[in-house]
């Protein structure tokens, strides 16, 4: 229907990247969480209901997930920076 184009030709004006309803967020985690295909995997970016796809950090806005998201110091820093901003300490995984 109309409105489902729409929100699908929606795009985010700060970062270019497609607009949901909450329903379309919440399918990766639904199909992350009930599908035999997912079972044993851990530490992956979802996207539309599959792993995302990893893209070069300069392609903003497209598919996928950035090399800096799955850096293991840049996540130590962000996990520190987190700590900081809720003033509690967590276990770093």
């Amino acid at each position: 229907d109309r409105r489902t184009a729409r929100i699908r030709a929606a795009r985010s004006a700060a970062s270019g990247s497609p607009e949901k309803t909450p329903s379309q967020g919440a399918g990766a985690e639904v199909w992350a969480a009930g599908f035999p295909e997912t079972e044993g995997l851990s530490g992956y970016y979802l996207e539309d209901c599959h792993i995302a796809e990893h893209i070069p950090s300069d392609n903003f806005g497209a598919a996928g997930v950035i090399e800096e998201a799955l850096d293991p110091k840049t996540a130590e820093l962000l996990w520190e920076a987190s700590e900081k901003i809720v003033g509690q300490k967590f276990a770093f995984p």
